[in-house]
């Protein structure tokens, strides 16, 4: 049976134990990167975890003699690349909470290690997001919407938003950016000829959205985590009045799934690159990159 080593011990780490159980992994052993973390202690604790190391480097060390182990690296984002850089000089399996680094360079840096990063950007997982892809999306108008504290935190939370458009879309390219103090907004295409607007406003009160619009369909994602899909238009008389609302096709509510929603997935996912030894192209170094690569361009 595989086993989880676990090296962060942030809120994210319950969601992956979560997961992780869920798929009939074991837990081997859990380490901070602060020493004497009392999460990391609460962790072991609640989840009765076997070993606890409070050394990253001696535990990655030790647990990299182990045979079955695979490293789970959820820390700061300060932290986590060199950390994962450790490991796979080890030529061990990682899976790596995202982005992995706020730098496109030392991302791809990793490329030589390709077949052994799996990074965890969960909402490519998720069913109405998979859905999407297989709908092989043309000819259609995209709007996003990313309510930000700042350039820094689109790079560090939208970035699973840019997971999904790359994921679906595909390479993209900027066609059109305009910024200032209170947004940036920039218009991308594919060679699909899809054009998608995306505004990143910062401090507004509003939530992450994505809505797709053709001759076939409209689909709204906002939140992220429920998908509708309208396919008509029916009208309603109210005292001579028209009224036109859209038909709904169907909805995928993510809301009702057990667990942090894509986690399930993604560690299913994850277990058939343990047994293969190689990591999904779908969620892998390449992936990291171009999602940081779009980002930085896009905030620069």
């Amino acid at each position: 049976m595989f086993k989880a080593c676990i090296i962060g011990s942030s809120k994210i780490v319950y969601h992956h134990i979560n997961a992780i159980q869920a798929n009939n992994i074991e837990l081997y052993s859990i380490c901070s990167t602060r020493k004497i973390s009392k999460n990391s202690k609460n962790i072991q604790k609640k989840f009765n975890i076997p070993k606890i190391f409070d050394d990253w480097k001696k535990c990655i060390d030790e647990v990299s003699k182990e045979k079955n182990v695979f490293f789970l690296v959820c820390p700061r984002v300060n932290d986590t690349f060199k950390i994962v850089k450790y490991i796979v000089l080890k030529k061990k399996i990682v899976f790596c909470e995202k982005p992995l680094s706020l730098n496109p360079k030392e991302i791809k840096s990793l490329f030589p290690f390709m077949k052994y990063v799996f990074i965890g950007y969960n909402r490519i997982f998720y069913k109405s997001i998979q859905y999407l892809k297989k709908l092989s999306i043309s000819d259609s108008q995209i709007s996003v919407t990313c309510p930000e504290q700042s350039k820094k935190s689109f790079l560090l939370n939208s970035c699973h938003i840019l997971s999904i458009l790359i994921f679906i879309f595909k390479k993209l390219e900027i066609k059109f950016k305009f910024k200032n103090k209170n947004f940036i907004y920039c218009v991308l295409e594919d060679n699909k000829k899809n054009l998608i607007s995306l505004s990143i406003n910062f401090k507004t009160p509003s939530t992450f959205g994505i809505t797709i619009k053709n001759d076939k369909k409209d689909i709204k994602l906002n939140p992220i985590e429920t998908m509708v899909i309208y396919n008509k238009i029916t009208l309603m008389k109210k005292k001579n009045l028209n009224f036109y609302y859209q038909k709904k096709q169907f909805e995928i509510d993510l809301s009702k799934e057990k667990g942090k929603p894509g986690f399930f997935h993604q560690y299913k996912e994850f277990k058939k690159t343990l047994l293969k030894g190689k990591v999904n192209k779908n969620a892998d170094l390449k992936l990291a990159f171009e999602v940081m690569n779009l980002g930085k361009k896009i905030v620069k």
